[in-house]
């Protein structure tokens, strides 16, 4: 596969100021192996910082985030986009102006509360420090497949800034008295899976394999097997993390986020999941109840999964000149099943009675399930 010209789709809108920080970082163990130029330092709004020496194009990455075009960075055997989380809010939390039009009538940093996890704008030191661990649990990007955008170091926002902030709210300010954060985040690509990205694969799906060299059916068969290996590996993180915890079982499972908006795909199809904010460990359920938890997993993200894999058949198709029925289109996708995930540990599937079956085999013993992944039979 011909690599692309860019990791990233979309213009470099937004100039923001690098301005130097104090106090003390939130590291991980790549703080030292990625080395980014930007140690130190954190980006702000030019109103923030009108007098700045030093400013970088950006390209905006949802309401609180921005993406340099470069540098890129080489690290862990690929190239990397940098991101920053917490540069500031585009528009006000009880906005009244349409999401989709600008709206800068308030304070790009506030303290009021988001989840009660992060303030409006900016990154809460726990939130950071939850970040660091999973970053670290899955150093360098994987946790038994299941791919992260790394988080390389968050930087305190300059005093003044957190000052302010913390002075700025409507109802309810997060808890403690700062210092506010700004994550620097490792990223393969800025194309998200259909939300929260100026450019998707799933709306924009020959656009985006166009850009990343996707040209033959070769190529394309590839980029998909990379999506369905670590997709599935995403869609059973609770699985693959189960443990032990107590007189129940845990593991790491998605709160307040979706794959739809929250990962973004790699030139080579790769599905990397960006706002591990959105990880925590679950809590421990009896054995029994286990395997509930798996499937629930499984099917709360199967049809965002499943709408992208679809775009993605029906382009294959198209090299094919001739139109393909339901049921063909469902062989396809038992066959890329199972050619994806043949070496997966995690995954046994099995055709049956007209169906592929999917077994859920975590590390633990006796806490298995069993999905239906594919009808093979039905209505053409």
């Amino acid at each position: 596969m011909a690599a692309p010209l860019q990791l990233h789709m979309g213009r470099v809108i937004e100039r923001m100021a690098v301005a130097p920080t104090t106090g003390e970082p939130v590291l991980t163990r790549a703080s030292s192996e990625a080395i980014t130029g930007f140690e130190g330092t954190v980006l702000l709004p030019l109103r923030c910082r009108p007098e700045a020496r030093r400013t970088v194009g950006t390209i905006p990455d949802g309401n609180r985030g921005a993406i340099l075009a470069e540098p890129i960075i080489d690290w862990a055997g690929r190239d990397w986009l940098l991101g920053f989380k917490g540069v500031g809010a585009r528009r006000p939390m009880f906005s009244s102006v349409p999401w989709e039009e600008p709206d800068d009538t308030s304070a790009p940093f506030t303290s009021e509360s988001y989840f009660g996890e992060n303030p409006w704008g900016s990154m809460s030191r726990r939130t950071c420090l939850d970040d660091a661990s999973i970053t670290d649990l899955a150093y360098p990007y994987s946790i038994k497949g299941f791919q992260i955008c790394p988080v390389i170091r968050a930087e305190p926002l300059p005093d003044d800034i957190t000052t302010l902030a913390m002075a700025e709210y409507s109802y309810r300010r997060q808890d403690g008295d700062g210092p506010l954060f700004q994550e620097v985040r490792l990223i393969p690509s800025n194309v998200r899976l259909f939300y929260q990205s100026g450019t998707t694969l799933g709306k924009d799906t020959q656009r985006v394999l166009k850009h990343f060299g996707v040209g033959s059916r070769e190529d394309l068969d590839d980029f998909i097997i990379n999506y369905v290996r670590t997709g599935m590996a995403a869609l059973t993180l609770y699985c693959r993390t189960a443990r032990k915890e107590g007189c129940g079982i845990s593991g790491l499972d998605y709160h307040d986020v979706w794959l739809d908006k929250d990962s973004v795909i790699s030139p080579q199809g790769e599905l990397f999941f960006a706002d591990i904010e959105g990880l925590d460990w679950a809590y421990p359920v009896p054995e029994e109840r286990f395997a509930v938890s798996m499937a629930a997993q499984f099917n709360r993200n199967f049809y965002e999964f499943m709408y992208v894999l679809d775009r993605l058949i029906k382009e294959r198709e198209l090299t094919s000149g001739s139109p393909v029925s339901n049921q063909g289109r469902r062989e396809t996708a038992a066959s890329l099943f199972e050619v994806s995930l043949a070496e997966d540990r995690y995954l046994d599937l099995e055709r049956r009675n007209g169906m592929l079956m999917m077994t859920l085999v975590p590390d633990l013993d006796q806490c298995g399930t069993e999905i239906r992944l594919i009808d093979l039979g039905g209505r053409q």
